[in-house]
C-alpha cells in the first residue's frame, strides 16, 4: 500500500469517525438520560443479518446489536463501540506508516550516534532533521485539517 493510499484511508476513516460521533446528537439521544433510563425503551432491536459486519472485519453470523449477556445494546453503546473499532483501525493503519518511517529514522539516528566528535552538532543532526522535516511537510500537506 502506497503512502498516498494510507493517507486517503486515514482521511476517510476520520470522516467516518466524525460522522458517527455526531450521530447521538443528530438523533436526539442524550447520553446522560440514556444512562439513567433503565426501562429499555431506547434499545436497538436485533438485526436479522450482519452482512455489513463482515465487511468491517467482524465475524460472519455475529450480531453487534446484542451484548455478551444476550441483551440488546443501546444506541449510545453501539456508537461507542463503533468509535472504539474505528480507533483500532486507525492505529492499525498508522502502524503501516510507522514501519515505513522506521528504516529512515534508524539510518539517520545511527549516523548521528556515530558521528565524530569533531563534527559540529548542527552538521551531525542536519540529515535527521531534514528527513523528519520532509516527512512532516508531506503529512501536513495531505492529511485533513
Amino acid at each position: 500500500m502506497s503512502s498516498l493510499q494510507v493517507v486517503r484511508t486515514l482521511n476517510n476513516l476520520e470522516q467516518v469517525f466524525q460522522t458517527v460521533s455526531r450521530l447521538p446528537y443528530q438523533m436526539g439521544i442524550d447520553a446522560n438520560a440514556e444512562a439513567n433510563n433503565n426501562n429499555g425503551s431506547d434499545k436497538v432491536p436485533r438485526a436479522s443479518t450482519s452482512s455489513s459486519n463482515s465487511a468491517c472485519g467482524g465475524s460472519d453470523g455475529g450480531d453487534n446489536n446484542v451484548d455478551n449477556d444476550g441483551g440488546e445494546r443501546s444506541p449510545m453503546e453501539l456508537v461507542s463501540s463503533a468509535l472504539d473499532h474505528l480507533d483500532i483501525v486507525v492505529y492499525t493503519v498508522l502502524e503501516t506508516l510507522q514501519g515505513k518511517l522506521q528504516t529512515g529514522l534508524r539510518k539517520h539516528t545511527f549516523h548521528l550516534a556515530w558521528s565524530p566528535d569533531s563534527l559540529p552538532t548542527r552538521d551531525a543532526i542536519s540529515p535527521l532533521v531534514d528527513f523528519l522535516d520532509e516527512r512532516i511537510q508531506i503529512a501536513n500537506a495531505v492529511f485533513l485539517r
